[in-house]
């Protein structure tokens, strides 16, 4: 069998490009963050060295409204907040769980068939596969939905994708003998 339909290799889930754009984003924030105590150090260096910057609260406010005035003037802020925008993403809405279960779409996919509404029938049978195409049994269903539209070479497509994800499927493996 595995000479005629070769299996289905497992595909291994990608986390690196997840994980890099988060790095590259550390690494922004970093030296974002070092260009702005080197302005802060240009501003106020020499009275650090020399001791005499106030602890005050009062005059910590100011120094920081110094420095993002400075920063504003220049057009460095928005040079920051455009850097930094090319990384952020907003989160995508989440996908809403569907209420229905494989069980439930085949049985209403079996139900389009019998009233001939063929269309509806296909959208069931692409959801249960969208949602695990590694279930030959999906593969299968779907290739009975071929067969009853006369259509013998997706049917066929159908059977050998139920056995290459599953080479001991036996539905899978008459039906392809017979196509």
């Amino acid at each position: 069998i595995a000479e005629m339909i070769s299996p289905r290799p497992l595909f291994p889930r990608r986390t690196s490009g997840a994980e890099k754009a988060v790095t590259d984003y550390h690494n922004q924030i970093i030296s974002v963050a070092r260009i702005i105590m080197d302005e802060y150090q240009e501003m106020f260096g020499r009275k650090l060295i020399e001791g005499k910057l106030s602890h005050d609260y009062q005059d910590q406010e100011e120094r920081k409204h110094k420095l993002i005035f400075e920063l504003n003037t220049s057009g460095k802020y928005f040079a920051f907040k455009e850097q930094l925008k090319m990384f952020h993403v907003d989160p995508p809405d989440p996908i809403p769980e569907s209420f229905l279960s494989s069980a439930q779409l085949k049985h209403f996919a079996k139900e389009a068939e019998a009233n001939k509404n063929f269309e509806i029938a296909n959208k069931y049978h692409l959801e249960r596969l969208a949602r695990d195409k590694l279930n030959p049994e999906h593969w299968f269903d779907y290739g009975t939905y071929y067969l009853l539209l006369n259509d013998y070479v997706k049917a066929d497509e159908c059977f050998r994708e139920a056995v290459a994800v599953n080479q001991e499927h036996i539905s899978g493996l008459i039906l392809c003998g017979i196509l």
